[in-house]
């Protein structure tokens, strides 16, 4: 811009100064925000129609699994037949106890003498627990425990013993 606009501008009122300067900030700022915003936009379009695609092919996957028979059907008849092997009186096992007590196992080293047993369970859970080691025939020895709450769970350790003829799984 030369000297002689710009005394131009200067000589203009005060009010036209202002609204040219606004109107000068505005133009750039649409200009920038066109820049800026057109591809974001863009990038935006094409990511959601990607999503589409896959939510289509998910859906096309799925529908034949969805036609099969209910898996809740299937974990009933599951239920029924592990209620059908265990009994109450039975030896002690893994499997029983985890399905009994709802807990989530964090390690389990078995061991005729002293075998550790470490879950992750909640107060109900763990009464449950205690429930089913009194049912246990022959019960298992229970030597030490300890319960700790971390975070929104119960982390609980226990120390079992078991009989010579006992297996352990």
């Amino acid at each position: 811009m030369d000297n002689e606009n710009l005394l131009r501008w200067l000589l203009w009122p005060a009010k036209w100064r202002w609204l040219s300067l606004f109107g000068l900030l505005a133009g750039v700022g649409l200009l920038a925000g066109y820049g800026w915003i057109t591809p974001a936009h863009g990038e935006q379009q094409r990511l959601e129609e990607k999503m589409q695609q896959q939510r289509l092919r998910y859906h096309r996957l799925l529908t034949p699994l969805w036609r099969q028979p209910a898996l809740h059907a299937v974990e009933a008849r599951n239920q029924q037949l592990l209620d059908d092997i265990v009994h109450e009186g039975q030896p002690f096992s893994l499997y029983t106890l985890l399905q009994r007590s709802g807990g989530e196992l964090a390690q389990w080293h078995p061991d005729r003498r002293d075998s550790q047993l470490e879950l992750w369970l909640d107060w109900t859970q763990l009464k449950q627990l205690f429930a089913y080691l009194a049912m246990c025939e022959p019960a298992p020895i229970l030597t030490s425990f300890i319960v700790q709450r971390k975070a929104e769970r119960l982390y609980a350790a226990f120390h079992l013993a078991f009989d010579d003829e006992m297996p352990v799984d």
